[in-house]
């Protein structure tokens, strides 16, 4: 089977926006896992930004974008518990 090649260039285009995509999502999951992190400090107040958050990826980025993010918030609140705290619920 042969491929021209602007087939082949298709092909880089079409593959290069998926990687593209992919490391926008995780790069926005990082962005808003730093601004949570920053912006909210009281009891409650955290788990509030993180349910409007959610919405906000969902709405912009479907489905893939949300899942993201809840892995990004589970990851960082895993590693908290490991240390006898709570990420989603500060003291």
């Amino acid at each position: 089977m042969k491929i021209s090649k602007s087939q082949l260039k298709q092909i880089i285009n079409e593959e290069t926006a998926k990687l593209l995509n992919e490391n926008d999502v995780q790069t926005a999951a990082s962005m808003a896992i730093r601004l949570l992190g920053a912006t909210t400090r009281r009891a409650g107040q955290r788990e509030n930004a993180i349910g409007i958050m959610y919405g906000i990826f969902r709405a912009l980025g479907g489905d893939e974008a949300l899942n993201t993010l809840k892995a990004a918030t589970g990851a960082k609140e895993a590693e908290y518990k490991a240390g006898g705290e709570s990420w989603i619920h500060p003291k």
